[in-house]
């Protein structure tokens, strides 16, 4: 056996796959959204056109998260369009206001360059034959050179000539979204009742509620955001154009339940039609859906669809480039994650290599260590838990908070006394719960839990701590695991007691078997303030001690959601929910109050007593920000409602020390091989069983190294560390094999 030879082999192998990985796409990143809930119902209800039927898609799929900007059609041009055979560029693009795009020298050696300001506006003036053919460049990789088949010509779709293409080729990887596509991007949400009674919002921004006009700076970014403002009817004007403009991508901030930002306002978005609905305006193959600045909100609604005016009146045709006009693409696959697995992913690899050469080579352990090999394509998802079946399936993000036995928060700002020491590591949610969460827990466990309805993607809030312990136990026994808290019949919450398998003295309303809960008082607290570099506690939960700034929403650094007025803005959605904490959480300071497990004296001891919240309203006045800070608890009664009232669940460690000798290794992972499929005595996440997600559970643990330290401290990532100790365990087998 050749094994230096193979194993420089496979490094090279490793080296030269790593190094391909930054130019498959070039220099056009596309960020993508996931539109999942496949095979949902079309939605029936009558469009413009007198047509219905859209929106129903049997697979999951991938769509661009905003337009396709100026920016990167620029990059097309200057790619492929030195000579312009297909008319790739118009004029007016750098003649009019609305246009984003000048073009400079003659046919043969033309260049483009993109106009003041203009960069991440949506790109204009094209056809849907200009979006088809840069979903060809995109899929042929980005290539530069004259505009034939091995550039803009084939690839997604094949152009016999200038004007017509045939239909979607198979193994598009990139392309432009069909009719079926984008309605279902824009407007559905499964399991959702909507007013008209079925899965379909009124308009792109998962609400019936008619959308607030966007208003711009002088640069054209909007300046009123927020998860309701779309750029119609002549709301943004700037750059001398008071009858509107196009504005920055996503900066309006409305964006629909999948987040596909400005499917309504900017510019129309050409779409592929349904060949086998009627055709009554004569539109032909390709339509425009949404609606741009110029239009009125009627052409936002979810029955609207556009038909747009033409040279000579009647419907839009796919020939006519408007200043309206602008694309967005789609995709089968995510091109951030085609056949690209996470460094995480390289490192299970090379631990399966090790498995192979350290078990005997039976079919069986083949088998089994090809398993693992699968799984590592997903170990990048190994931070969420997947809830829920069917078309109600959601995940929950954690963040692991490390440092276990840290010292208490003794400064006479701490509330309460002497907070955030915690003994052991646990893992707490990066978000809080969202309305989806709960709709869909609702809906596959018959919880019953009410809450608010300002959107998806918004906090729950209306939450009593009552129906926050159901969902947390309902998150455990959903998955084969016992409850965390204690329930008698008709909703009544009683204290764990002696004899009871999980009772815990020190805190009889948890139990200890339980794998997912609501945070303690330290919990919380430690997740928000401490800074595990230091050793000292943050004033507030942005990682800083400097007031945050008050926005409406946004993830900038040392932001938060408050200040904001109360009639007329909502809280943020949970992912835009302000600046992180230092361990990597969001919205613990501003958006919603939270809810902790413990009671309001620090002392875990009746069923009916106040508990802790904490953590700051989005409307609360931003001249008071220590109620967003460490120094600010409150309490509410176990069966208290208030409409800025939420929560975030928190886990118990995910331990892979199969030894029990205090760390996790080599010897770990021996231990994990030797279980796989046999016994449980390997098992992490208390499934009763030893498998994949128990190998994850090493991986991200190795040496205790946590994701955090390796992002704040300048040592090697974990998968790094993985990779080169899994490499040496592999040598130091082979050595003690062979003679």
């Amino acid at each position: 056996m050749n094994f230096p030879g193979m194993l420089a082999g496979f490094v090279a192998s490793l080296i030269f796959y790593l190094g391909g990985v930054g130019s498959v796409w070039g220099g056009v990143v596309t960020e993508w959204v996931t539109v999942g809930n496949p095979g949902n119902p079309g939605h029936m209800v009558m469009q413009a056109d007198g047509t219905s039927g859209y929106g129903s898609v049997a697979y999951e799929y991938q769509i661009g998260k905003y337009e396709v900007t100026n920016d990167h059609y620029t990059e097309f041009l200057n790619a492929v369009a030195a000579t312009d055979t297909n008319d790739l560029y118009l004029d007016l693009m750098g003649q009019e206001a609305w246009g984003g795009i000048s073009r400079f020298g003659a046919s043969g050696s033309y260049t483009y360059a993109v106009r003041p300001n203009m960069g991440n506006k949506p790109v204009n003036y094209v056809t849907w034959q200009d979006g088809a053919r840069y979903t060809n460049w995109l899929h042929n990789g980005q290539p530069v050179g004259a505009q034939d088949a091995t550039t803009t010509e084939d690839g997604a779709y094949t152009f016999i000539d200038i004007d017509t293409a045939g239909p979607r080729n198979p193994g598009a990887q990139v392309f432009m979204p069909n009719e079926h596509e984008w309605h279902k991007a824009a407007f559905h949400q499964s399991g959702v009742v909507t007013r008209d009674g079925d899965e379909w919002w009124f308009y792109p921004i998962g609400s019936d509620i008619l959308p607030r006009q966007a208003v711009a700076d002088a640069v054209g970014d909007v300046r009123n955001p927020g998860p309701t403002t779309l750029n119609f009817f002549h709301s943004a004007g700037w750059n001398g154009q008071i009858s509107g403009n196009v504005v920055t991508v996503g900066s309006s901030g409305g964006r629909s339940y999948y987040g596909a930002f400005d499917m309504g306002g900017n510019v129309f978005e050409w779409t592929t039609a349904d060949p086998t609905k009627p055709d009554p305006s004569n539109v032909g193959p390709y339509i425009v859906r949404g609606a741009s600045f110029h239009n009125t909100s009627g052409h936002l609604r979810n029955n609207e669809r556009n038909l747009g005016p033409k040279p000579g009146g009647g419907g839009h045709q796919h020939s006519f480039p408007s200043r309206n006009n602008g694309f967005r693409v789609a995709s089968y696959v995510p091109t951030s994650s085609i056949v690209v697995p996470e460094p995480t992913a390289l490192a299970l690899i090379v631990a399966g290599l090790f498995g192979f050469a350290s078990v005997r080579r039976s079919a069986t352990r083949r088998a089994v260590l090809v398993v693992a090999l699968l799984l590592s394509t997903y170990a990048d998802r190994a931070a969420a838990d997947m809830f829920g079946n069917g078309g109600n399936i959601f995940d929950i993000e954690f963040v692991d908070i490390g440092n276990a036995g840290n010292a208490p928060d003794a400064s006479n700002a701490a509330n309460p006394d002497l907070p955030g020491a915690v003994a052991y590591n646990y893992r707490i949610a990066k978000y809080e719960v969202s309305e989806d969460m709960i709709g869909k827990a609702n809906y596959a466990g018959g919880l019953g839990i009410a809450t608010s309805s300002r959107g998806a993607n918004k906090p729950a809030t209306s939450i009593t701590w009552i129906e926050a312990i159901k969902f947390a136990n309902w998150l455990n026994t959903s998955n084969g695991k016992p409850a965390a808290y204690k329930m008698l019949t008709g909703n009544t919450f009683t204290l764990w007691q002696p004899g009871d398998a999980g009772y815990d003295a020190s805190n009889p309303y948890r139990n200890t078997q339980a794998k997912y809960f609501l945070p303690s008082s330290h919990e919380w607290y430690k997740a928000a303030f401490y800074d595990p570099l230091t050793g000292n506690y943050f004033d507030y939960a942005t990682g800083s001690n400097t007031v945050p700034e008050p926005v409406e929403f946004g993830t900038d650094p040392n932001t938060a959601i408050y200040g904001q007025v109360f009639q007329t803005t909502d809280p943020a959605d949970i992912t835009q929910a302000g600046a992180l904490s230092a361990y990597g959480t969001m919205a613990q300071s501003g958006n919603v109050f939270e809810l902790e497990e413990t009671d309001f004296d620090m002392v875990n001891d009746t069923g009916y007593s106040p508990r802790g919240a904490r953590g700051g309203v989005w409307y609360w006045t931003k001249n008071a920000p220590g109620f967003l800070s460490r120094t600010f608890r409150n309490s509410v009664n176990p069966d208290g409602q208030v409409n800025f009232l939420g929560f975030r669940v928190a886990s118990r460690e995910l331990t892979a020390d199969f030894d029990f000798d205090g760390d996790v290794d080599g010897n770990d992972l021996a231990e994990w091989n030797t279980a796989f499929g046999i016994t449980s005595s390997a098992d992490s996440d208390g499934d009763s069983d030893s498998d994949g997600g128990d190998f994850f559970a090493w991986q991200r643990s190795f040496y205790d190294v946590a994701p955090l330290a390796a992002q704040l401290t300048p040592v090697p990532e974990p998968a790094s560390i993985v990779l080169a100790a899994v490499v040496f365990f592999l040598v130091v087998n082979f050595r003690q094999r062979c003679p």
